[in-house]
Order: structure tokens, then C-alpha cells, then sequence
């Protein structure tokens, strides 16, 4: 029979628990590394850069104290303008990138367990990592891993040339926050030390009076440059994680960036739903309607911790740009530049490449060249380029294009709804983060306004890699390449990223378009205070919910359904939020009760946002699993 009620209606389509995967579920032809074969050639795969930040927003202005990272990598790339995490705390928000799967399908079977519910035998073993070392890269982790973080290197970072340098996001207070904090580290594979740094093998803890003076990102950033040297030029692709602590708290600042910057006049956003009156709030879950106001003096307290994360965003910001300078000393940076030309003279076919040092315009041109292995071109007699320094050979094995992402794992409060601090609710402040993609043939300034998400990054990272589509069925979440590559065409695009795009659209000669919703999901962690604020509880908020962008006929709403811990099942939700965005975008007019009846403002509205989730999840490419 039809759903009797829209509620029926919606956890009828609620995406459904798969079973539990503890290994790929892939059984093809090996490569030589004993992993995935891939479809190309281990020379036409690309590297990857991946900087994950810890509680960096997109909705409060969190990506503007990152001017280097939009200049080097922005600019000449690609910005998601709806880029979403489905879980809104640390530890399965990580879990769900690793694995390109929902929570409910990565948590334990009961809700008094694991890394904030996470089973991370539902992760590890089956993370993008552990299929990018089967299918031949080498990887190197830098920082923060999920919360409950192996101290032994997990599957994929265990190769030879493999380096595990990686805590759990250390302690909320200092030291042993961005300060002394202490890391696993492992170097293919054997725990390193004894040391100076090392006072047991395998456990690296920093210190201020020491190397890059203890200070969490740049400990990290600096480890990562030095890994760069070590394994940039080899015959193995490769991929980079710099994870860094920031702006999560303590948001404790570098020391030379703790005062003097143009951070120290700011103050935090007073959005519309900051410190929201009690009428406002009056029809949203407990948790939130039963706010006390946000006195004078924890607002300074919020000025304070929003300056102090925009500082700590500094050194992430000059991480960013101390790796992408690596990669343009070791000449394995390509340009981007649409504006590159080169002399048809010099062409023989798009193969053939060596990439210059030059000085102006170009810090690292790639251009094509009539032979192989030359020491020295006449650039500037053909093209007109000054050199500053030799031309430096390039061989089909050595030289491979870089992509680069740079992501948080969620946004943040800072007053809205009443909640001084911290994240674990279902508003866009929470929710939204920033997304920015780097690499060839993705437009320079592109804007992409498809709602997408962490669970997109891992088969996004698996297809661009030509590890076979088998090992990413599984998987919630979809490739974006497509959103970002609109072209296969020209000789800097890498053979496994033209075949993975050229794949999907074959795949979508027919299809659905991209989905126009987004599912959320959190399960609460019990009573949390920050602030003097109660800013979680195990007895409202824990919710599912659709977060819609752009419907056709629901444009920007987010339909919630909330209940208590113990019934994170849903058999018994409790409360219910409804909000028009496109009207109300702090979310503070909950229209719930307007939709039951289906009306709202006097008028009927064509369908409600839960009679449209089977249509979204058919339509949209939302796969819906079976129990």
C-alpha cells in the first residue's frame, strides 16, 4: 500500500543499512604490486594532494584567511559553491571520507561504542588508501587520521616508501593540542626511532623548543615537504595527506601569528540566527529551543575563538603554499596556464614532454618536444621565455600531473541558534565546507554548484587513479570528476583521468542527472557543554534528514526528523524541522507544521520534500541499499 502519511513516506526511502564490509569487495586481475590492476599504465596516473582541515567552515567566512591557497590553487581550479559533510563531528565525518560511505553503513551495531559510533573495522580496511596502495601508489599521511587512530600504519600506508606520521587530532588543550603533540610514525612500514624525538620507537612527539618549534602545522607541512623529496621523482604515483589540527580548539595561534595580523580587529559574524530569540527558536528541536541567551562575556569568548581560528588557518594557509612550492622545485607542478603556447615546431606528438624552470608567467611550463631526453632546448631563441635555470629532462616514467583538494571535515558554530561553540547540528553552519580541486583539465575559476560531499572524494580520488569502477560499487557516494573535467581533450590530462571521465559519460549517455539533495545523519554523543551551553543531548538530537539544493520543485529545504539516542533506528521519531532556505537561509522559521497540512503562506505547495525522496533518490543517483 502507498505510505498512509509523509512520515511513512520518507523512512520508507531512507537509505538502507548495506551489510558490513570488512574487505574490497573486488576479485580481478592483480597487478604487479599484488593489488587492483589498473586500467592505464602506472606512468599515466596522476598524484594527489589532499589538506584536511579540522572544523574549517564555509557558511561563517572560513575560507578567507586561506589568500595563498585561493591565489595558487583556486583561482586556477575549481570551487564547490555546495560542498556538504553528511555527519557534523569529527570522527565519522573522517570515516565517511576514508570510505566513501554513509555512517550508518561504517557504525557499530550499537550506540554505546566505538570512535564517536564508528566501527573502524568498517573503515581501515577499506579506505581509498587501502585501494590506492593495492593498486600501486605510494602514500604518505601527515596529521590528523580519524579520532581512535591506528598507531601502526593502516592498509595502503604500510608500502615501502610509505610514511605514517599521524594521531588521533591530540588533546583540546595545551600542551599536546598544537603544541608537543605526539604522533605515530612509521616509515615503510617500521615504527622510527629512538631518538631525540623519539623516546619510543614509532611515537614522535614535538617540541617547541625543537624542530619547526613544536608547532602542530608546521610540523606537519615540513614532514610532508621532506616525504615530497623523497618520493616525488620515483617510478610510483603518489598521494599526500596533510591533515592539519586547525582551527578545531584549542585554536591555539603559531606563536608569530598570535598577535599582528589583521585578524586582531576582527570579531565573529553576527548572522541573523546569532544569539536568536527565544520566540525564534521556539519551534526548533529541545536542544535548540531551550537556549539560554549569549551573555556579553561569552561573546568576547566567541570574538576570541573566532580570531584564534582564523589564525591558526594562517599555517595552513602557508602549508599549502610551502607544498605547492615543492612540488614546483621538484618539477612535478604542471602548468595550468590556458594562456601557455608552444612553438608547433617543437610538437611531435602530445607524448613527448619536458618541463622548463622559466621565470615570468610560467614557473613550470610543460611543452612538447621534438626528441627525448635533450639536456637543453633553445626555449628563449623559440619562445620567446627567459630561463632560470636549465631545462630540465623529463621521461615518460618520471613526470606526472598533480590534483589537488583542499577540504575540512566540517563547519562550526560560533553563536547561531544560541550555540557558542563546537558543530553536532543539522544547520547549514555545520554542514557547509569548503572544496577546492586543482589539476588538468579542470577550468581555471570554475564554479561548480552541484550539491556534493565528503563520500564523493574517495571514488572521485579511485576513478581519477584508473583503479577499476568494481571497487567503488559498493560506495554512497559518486565521482565528481565529471562536474569538474568537462573536456578530455589535450595532451596534460592524464590517460586514467580522460578514460574515468570517458567512462562516466558512457555510463550517463542515459542517465539521471547529478542528485539535487543531500542526506545528513548524526547520532548524538550525549550531554556536551561548551560555554556554559548545553550543545548536544542523547534525548533530541539526533537526526536524519534532506538537505535539498536546487530541486525543481523544492529549490533549497531542508526536511529533519529528530529522536532520541536510544532510537537511532528512527521507529520513534519525536520532533520534526522544516525550512526554506531560499526565504529563511539562517533557519529559523521552522514550517514543518505548514507542510502536514500542505500549505504554507496560504498557498498549497505542490508536493512536500518527503513526497519527493523517492523521486530524488531515483532520479538524482542517490543509491538506495536493501537490508
Amino acid at each position: 500500500r502507498p505510505p498512509a502519511t509523509l512520515q511513512e513516506e520518507f523512512i520508507a526511502n531512507f537509505p538502507r543499512s548495506a551489510p558490513p564490509l570488512l574487505h574490497w569487495p573486488l576479485n580481478t586481475t592483480r597487478s604487479d604490486t599484488g593489488g587492483f590492476a589498473p586500467s592505464v599504465p602506472k606512468t599515466s596516473r596522476p598524484n594527489f594532494v589532499l589538506f584536511l582541515q579540522d572544523d574549517q567552515d564555509e557558511f561563517l567566512g572560513g575560507w578567507s584567511p586561506m589568500k595563498k591557497a585561493q591565489a595558487l590553487l583556486a583561482d586556477s581550479g575549481a570551487r564547490a559553491t555546495n560542498w556538504f559533510i553528511h555527519t557534523p563531528v569529527c570522527c565519522p565525518s573522517r570515516a565517511e571520507l576514508l570510505t566513501g560511505r554513509y555512517f550508518h553503513n561504517v557504525r557499530e551495531a550499537v550506540h554505546t561504542g566505538g570512535c564517536m559510533h564508528v566501527d573502524e573495522r568498517r573503515v581501515n580496511p577499506v579506505s581509498f588508501g587501502a585501494a590506492l596502495g593495492s593498486a600501486g601508489y605510494t602514500l604518505g599521511w601527515f596529521g590528523k587520521h580519524m579520532n581512535v587512530c591506528p598507531h601502526r600504519p593502516p592498509p595502503g600506508w604500510d608500502c615501502p616508501t610509505c610514511v605514517w606520521f599521524a594521531n588521533g587530532g591530540g588533546r583540546d588543550a595545551e600542551p599536546g593540542g598544537y603544541l608537543n603533540a605526539s604522533f605515530s610514525h612509521f616509515v615503510g612500514g617500521s615504527a622510527v626511532g629512538p631518538d631525540r624525538y623519539h623516546q619510543t620507537a614509532g611515537t614522535y612527539v614535538a617540541d617547541t623548543a625543537g624542530e619547526f618549534s613544536g608547532y602542530y602545522t608546521s610540523v606537519i607541512a615540513n614532514k610532508s615537504i621532506a616525504w615530497l623529496h623523497s618520493v616525488a621523482r620515483g617510478t610510483r604515483p603518489f598521494m599526500l595527506t596533510v591533515a592539519s589540527k586547525g582551527p578545531h580548539v584549542p585554536s591555539t595561534p603559531a606563536p608569530w601569528y598570535a598577535r599582528g595580523t589583521y585578524i586582531d580587529g576582527l570579531a565573529a559574524p553576527r548572522t541573523a540566527a546569532f544569539n536568536a530569540s527565544r520566540e525564534q527558536l521556539s519551534h526548533h528541536h529541545w536542544l535548540i529551543a531551550q537556549q539560554e541567551p549569549i551573555t556579553q562575556e561569552q561573546g568576547a569568548v566567541i570574538d576570541e575563538l573566532f580570531r584564534n581560528r582564523w589564525r591558526t588557518l594562517l599555517s595552513v594557509d602557508d602549508a599549502i603554499e610551502g607544498v605547492h612550492g615543492a612540488l614546483q622545485q621538484l618539477g612535478v607542478l604542471e602548468s595550468t596556464d590556458p594562456t601557455l603556447r608552444v612553438d608547433a615546431g617543437l610538437a611531435r606528438d602530445s607524448r613527448d614532454a619536458i618541463l622548463l624552470a622559466a621565470t615570468g608567467t610560467f614557473s613550470s611550463p610543460l611543452i612538447t618536444a621534438s626528441t627525448w631526453g635533450r639536456a637543453r632546448v633553445d626555449v628563449t631563441r623559440r619562445c620567446g621565455w627567459t630561463l632560470a635555470s636549465p631545462v630540465i629532462p623529463v621521461t615518460r616514467s618520471s613526470w606526472r600531473p598533480q590534483y589537488i583538494f583542499v577540504t575540512s571535515d566540517h563547519g562550526f558554530n560560533l553563536g547561531q541558534h544560541r550555540l557558542p561553540t563546537c558543530k553536532l547540528n543539522v544547520y547549514d553552519h555545520d554542514l557547509r565546507i569548503p572544496m577546492v580541486i586543482r589539476g588538468p583539465g579542470i577550468p581555471h575559476g570554475l564554479r561548480f554548484p552541484q550539491p556534493a560531499s565528503n563520500v564523493d572524494l574517495a571514488p572521485t580520488l579511485l576513478g581519477l587513479a584508473g583503479v577499476p569502477a568494481e571497487a567503488t560499487a559498493h560506495m554512497d557516494g559518486r565521482s565528481i570528476a565529471r562536474l569538474v573535467i568537462p573536456s578530455t581533450d589535450g595532451p596534460a590530462l592524464p590517460a586514467s583521468a580522460a578514460a574515468h571521465v570517458r567512462a562516466l559519460a558512457g555510463a550517463e549517455a542515459a542517465p539521471a542527472p547529478w542528485r539535487t539533495h543531500h542526506f545528513i545523519e548524526y547520532y548524538s554523543l550525549g550531554s556536551v557543554v561548551r560555554t556554559e551551553h548545553l550543545i548536544d543531548d542523547p534525548n533530541s538530537n539526533t537526526y536524519r534528514a534532506l538537505r535539498f539544493v536546487g530541486d525543481a520543485r523544492h529549490g533549497d529545504f531542508l526536511y529533519a526528523e529528530f529522536t532520541a539516542l536510544a532510537d537511532w533506528n528512527f521507529s520513534s521519531v519525536g520532533f520534526h524541522e522544516a525550512f526554506d532556505l531560499t526565504s529563511d537561509p539562517h533557519q529559523l522559521n521552522n514550517v514543518f507544521s505548514s507542510l502536514e497540512t500542505g500549505h504554507e503562506g496560504g498557498a498549497r505547495r505542490e508536493s512536500s520534500p518527503r513526497v519527493a525522496v523517492q523521486r530524488a533518490e531515483g532520479e538524482a543517483g542517490v543509491r538506495v541499499e536493501k537490508r
